[in-house]
């Protein structure tokens, strides 16, 4: 064997060595966003809502939580994971917002769609850091909808996109100004989402 070739077959066994000689594997870290409470003071609708499972784009639909080094690369922190799916996680926040909120006279669970007055669906296409020269960024971008289940009319049907500045450059921060953004997210599509059941106004107005 030539020495040009021991070399390259010593490049290549040394990480497997190494591989096989490690018996822990690195340690997952799992992260999930925590919403403080937004302001609302509206009177409830008197109607029910019922909030279908959402869907999320396929590059959100992995473990480890993304990042956007520019615009054609993307990555994963592998070891640091969503504790649920985004699209699990993104309803359950939803869910738990406009109940807390009392925006309508009830917030069903999925399983009574068939009983409640409006349906809503949400597809997530942004849950993820954005890599800038100044600092990493959380960008949310939503789509939401809501049925009326007697005719199946749309009545509110908009896309809603914030991005918040992490005040450092590591995971805990960025799932931190996710949630900040998301709040905000929130906000605003609930007074739409008001308006769009009959709470008055234009549907479609901020």
């Amino acid at each position: 064997m030539s020495p040009r070739k021991a070399i390259l077959l010593a490049a290549v066994l040394l990480p497997a060595c190494f591989s096989l000689g490690s018996s822990e594997a690195p340690e997952a870290r799992l992260y999930q966003v925590r919403l403080e409470s937004g302001a609302w003071s509206r009177p409830p609708l008197p109607c029910s809502l019922a909030v279908r499972p959402f869907a999320a784009a396929g590059v959100l639909d992995r473990e480890g939580i993304l990042y956007r080094k520019d615009d054609v690369e993307v990555g994963y922190w592998v070891d640091r994971r969503w504790a649920e799916s985004v699209a699990a996680m993104v309803h359950d926040a939803v869910q738990k917002d406009l109940a807390a909120a009392g925006v309508f006279r009830s917030v069903l669970l999925v399983e009574d769609v068939g009983l409640a007055d409006y349906v809503l669906g949400g597809y997530v296409h942004r849950f993820d850091e954005e890599d800038r020269a100044d600092a990493w960024y959380g960008v949310v971008e939503i789509t939401f909808e809501v049925i009326r289940t007697r005719d199946g009319e749309r009545v509110f049907h908009r896309r809603f996109r914030e991005e918040e500045r992490a005040r450092e450059r590591t995971v805990a921060e960025v799932v931190r100004a996710l949630a900040r953004a998301l709040r905000r997210v929130l906000d605003e599509a609930r007074a739409g989402i008001y308006r769009g059941c009959g709470g008055g106004g234009d549907p479609g107005a901020r």
